[in-house]
């Protein structure tokens, strides 16, 4: 197992004693990137109740890529060659109450419309959208520096969600 890999089985039992969790930040890895590859998410049993909520909300065609050497200036100095990678992420468990142990868990996008009544699956937490912040530059009369500066090497991630109160009926 992969050093990210044994860091992951490390944060999955904890976050599992929460009904809800997110875990965001830089993780390090992006499975398109040779260099940099670390495990699927999923590849852990309790992984499979998170999902990554950029491709649940953009799609597997649209990689969101937090570092791209061909839009931050700031990354590209001194160095050779296109580096794009989604090493940022948000993963989310929320949306299932209870997901069968070693089971994958297929997740599509949540229709408030769609819930049906006696559904196995209690939507929570829905994530509503991700945006990409930061790849603009600043703007350099708002700088003292003679070189091109983006906010950061990476680009920020901003999301916002839909949080559903469920009760249970009971009927007499």
């Amino acid at each position: 197992m992969s050093l990210r890999g044994q860091q992951l089985s490390l944060i999955y039992p904890v976050l599992a004693q929460s009904e809800a969790a997110l875990l965001c930040g830089d993780f390090n890895f992006c499975s398109q990137w040779p260099e940099e590859q670390g495990p699927n998410i999923t590849d852990h049993p309790l992984g499979r109740t998170f999902i990554d909520v950029w491709p649940f909300l953009h799609g597997p065609d649209n990689p969101g890529w937090t570092e791209d050497t061909e839009v931050n200036g700031m990354l590209s100095m001194g160095k050779k060659g296109v580096k794009q990678v989604r090493f940022d992420r948000v993963l989310i468990r929320s949306l299932c109450d209870h997901v069968p142990a070693g089971q994958p868990v297929t997740l599509r996008r949540v229709s408030v419309a769609g819930l049906r009544r006696g559904s196995s699956c209690l939507v929570r937490l829905v994530p509503r959208n991700m945006t990409i912040l930061g790849r603009e530059r600043i703007p350099p009369e708002e700088v003292l520096a003679s070189e091109q500066v983006w906010p950061s090497d990476h680009f920020g991630l901003y999301s916002s969600y839909i949080l559903l109160a469920a009760s249970a009926s009971h009927s007499s």
